[in-house]
């Protein structure tokens, strides 16, 4: 049984990513949240995990700008 979502492919190229890729840097994040590049296409993603504690991950080029 799987019981959160800890995998998820880059938006942009599609390469699957696990928690190797991501889970220490984001368990001793202060602000929940990290950036890393795709190992594949170089585009910077933003990972966090949600309440649930399923991975969620988005581009960092469509946040909105910070004023």
């Amino acid at each position: 049984i799987t019981v959160v979502e800890t995998e998820f492919s880059c938006p942009i190229c599609l390469k699957s990513h696990g928690e190797d890729f991501y889970y220490r840097q984001l368990s001793n994040s202060k602000r929940g949240l990290i950036y890393k590049k795709c190992s594949e296409c170089g585009e910077v993603l933003g990972i966090t995990s949600n309440i649930e504690g399923d991975v969620v991950v988005w581009l960092k080029s469509e946040e909105p700008k910070q004023k």
